[in-house]
């Protein structure tokens, strides 16, 4: 267990004390690889018979690949292998075929139609003329460890900020 919290624990401290990191999307594709490993393991040891459950593995792809995480490309090779069981087996089950596909390949045209409308063709995911060389950026490097930044995120993911002096507030 202590493997595990280490592991999962030490990218979370380095993406916290990275102030050049722009975290969110890394952390959210990150929750969602593991929710999906955690379906998929449901699924393949017959754990879980519910729709809920492929719902949830696909949910949980379209979560990391719009989050532009790697594990998604393992996750939807993962639907696809269950898509090709599920349609040779001789009872068609319609709805765990809908759960299985309807989120991951949502979450796939709309990245695609992005990519077209952004960069101007659907296959292009990422323009590197935009990315900032952070190997020549200075001091930054690394950032130091701040737990104010904890507040700091939760105040801009929510849209708001607490102020202490409540007369300065527009």
């Amino acid at each position: 267990m202590s493997v595990g919290a280490f592991a999962l624990g030490s990218p979370l401290v380095f993406l916290i004390s990275c102030t050049y990191v722009y975290h969110e999307a890394i952390l959210w594709g990150l929750g969602g690889g593991l929710w999906g490993l955690s379906f998929f393991q449901d699924i393949l040891l017959g754990q879980s018979k519910s729709r809920w459950t492929y719902w949830g593995l696909s949910a949980s792809a379209a979560v990391g690949f719009l989050s532009r995480i790697n594990t998604s490309a393992f996750l939807y090779g993962l639907i696809s292998l269950l898509v090709l069981d599920i349609c040779t087996k001789k009872r068609k089950e319609m709805w765990y075929l809908i759960g299985l596909t309807l989120p991951a390949g949502a979450a796939l045209i709309y990245q695609l139609c992005y990519n077209h409308h952004v960069f101007g063709s659907p296959w292009t995911f990422v323009d590197f003329r935009y990315y900032k060389d952070w190997a020549t950026a200075g001091p930054a490097i690394g950032g130091t460890f701040n737990l104010q930044r904890i507040s700091v995120a939760l105040q801009n993911y929510f849209g708001f900020a607490i102020h202490s002096d409540l007369s300065n507030c527009a």
